[in-house]
This record gives structure tokens, sequence and C-alpha cells, in this order.
């Protein structure tokens, strides 16, 4: 478990770090409608895009070696304190210090999501599992239904609430390609072959996919980056617990104590997610196609001779 832990960590070093160079980049090039390909090639010639991209690369290798140490649900949940390297990464940029809310806030929501972590105390079960199709279908039923409805969402609003809507949708589909790569990561035990044979590895890609196209939309849609993966990071280990608990038999304390400390901490992260997400952070942009243009300026008047 201290492995997973460790690798975790250094994913997040290096997703954190990533997040905050593709946010640098998202807002120089036009924006473009919800997983339009267009945006990733606009942004493939932007240096600090790629030097993200490469980070972002190094954190999911990172990831698949913590997933396949330990529990789903402290690899997830780990990986929440990239929050802190992504709103270093957004102050280097900016040359100024976090704003003590922020810092609160993210520190909070982080606190938070341990806090649920500690107060459950998963376990890994004693033999790798095959998720059951009835689980898997649940799981993956309930992740679509999220993302058909924030994507709606986002398509019918701006500002604050299509940054919320676009940061949860990205989570989840996050969420659900850690579950499928810690299968992957389980197939590489039988040989590096393995997993091309099955079908885990190509949903993943996909998933993935869609979920990087998407968290490039989320930034793009917002001037901060910290509380748009806040928010994604909140999602993610949630939907990492669903999975860790019907796909691979991780057990949790269900105890009163346990329950009630989970509901405190959860408490404290909804708390310091709301700290470190606000209005000022959102921006309204055009839906599609661009950035937007001025306003022409009125015609000139005249004035009688």
């Amino acid at each position: 478990m201290t492995g997973a832990a460790g690798f975790a960590a250094l994913a997040a070093l290096a997703m954190g770090l990533a997040s905050a160079c593709q946010h640098h980049a998202t807002g120089q090039v036009d924006r473009r409608a919800f997983l339009h390909p267009g945006l990733v090639l606009a942004l493939g010639r932007r240096p600090w895009w790629l030097a993200g991209t490469a980070a972002s690369v190094t954190g999911l290798g990172l990831q698949v070696a913590a997933l396949s140490a330990g529990s789903i649900i402290v690899v997830q949940t780990v990986l929440v304190s990239c929050l802190a390297w992504t709103l270093l990464g957004e102050c280097l940029f900016a040359r100024v210090l976090p704003t003590r809310r922020a810092v609160s806030g993210i520190a909070l929501a982080g606190a938070g999501l341990v806090g649920v972590l500690l107060a459950l105390r998963p376990t890994v079960a004693p033999r790798a599992l095959v998720p059951p199709g009835g689980a898997v279908a649940l799981v993956v039923g309930g992740c679509a239904a999220v993302a058909a409805a924030g994507l709606l969402i986002a398509a019918r609003n701006t500002g604050r609430t299509r940054v919320l809507a676009l940061a949860v949708t990205a989570g989840t589909g996050y969420g659900l390609t850690a579950a499928l790569l810690k299968i992957v990561g389980e197939e590489l035990q039988g040989g590096w072959t393995r997993p091309l044979g099955h079908a885990t590895l190509y949903a993943a890609v996909v998933v993935g996919a869609a979920a990087v196209l998407l968290s490039q939309n989320t930034l793009q849609s917002g001037r901060r980056a910290a509380p748009a993966i806040a928010v994604m990071m909140a999602v993610d280990p949630a939907v990492g617990l669903v999975t860790g608990v019907s796909w691979f038999g991780e057990q949790l304390t269900t105890t009163p104590v346990a329950l009630l400390g989970a509901v405190a901490a959860t408490g404290a992260m909804v708390v310091g997610l709301t700290l470190a997400h606000p209005a000022d952070h959102a921006v309204d942009r055009p839906a599609a196609g661009g950035a937007p243009r001025p306003e022409p300026a009125p015609p000139p008047t005249r004035t009688a001779a």
C-alpha cells in the first residue's frame, strides 16, 4: 500500500504541473466545441502544451504503476494532492502569490477527501478479481448518464455553471479510465502483450482520450485551472470508490463512527471546493468557433453646423 501511495504522489506532482502548463496554453488558442479534435491540433503547436502533455503522460505511467500496486480508492484519493501543484504552477505563470482563500479552500478540500479515506479505511481484496458483468454495466451506464447530463448543462450555460459541468464530466471520465487502467495493470502481470488481446485497453484509450479533450475544454473555459481541477479531483475518487468496491472487491469500514467521520469529511470537502471556486474564477466565452470578437464601434454622430 505504501508503494501505491508513493507512486500516486509522484503522479500527482506530474499531473498538477501538467494541468498548469496546459491551462496556460489553452488561453492562447481559439476555443472549440466539445470533443473537437481541432483544439488538440491547435494546442500541438504550443510549447507549454507539449510540455504539459509530456508531464501528463509521465503522470499516467506512474498512475498505472500505483493502481497495479494497491487500492484504486487510495490511489485516486492521493491524486487529489495535484491541486497544490496546479495552484503553484499557475502562480509561477502569473508571477503572483496564491491567495489565502484559494490555498485554504484547496487544502480543506484535500483534507476532506483524505478524511474520507481515513474514515472508511479501504482494504485491497486478497486476490485480483474479474469485475462482475452486472457491476460493470451499472457503473458504466451511470458514468454515461452523468457525462451526458454534464455536456447538456455545459452546452446550455456559460461562466461558472459551464466550468462546473465540464469539470464533473471530465472527472467522471478520468475516474472510469482509472478503473479500466487498473484492469490493464493486472493484465500486464501476465506479459506485456496480454492487454492487447482484451477490449479493456482500447476502452481505456477511448474514454481517456475523451476525458483529456473535455479537460482541455474545461481549462479553457475558466480563468484559473485550480478550481476546475478541484472539481475533477472530487469526482474522480468518488468513481474510484464505487469501482473499488463493486469491481475489485475492496472493503470499507462501515461502522457508525466511520460513516459519521466520512460524512463530516465530505462536508469539509464541499466547503473547500466552494472556497476554491469563487465566481470570479469563471469567464464567459463564445460557445464555439474561435476567440471573442470585439463589438463594432458605433457610427460617428454628426453635429449641426
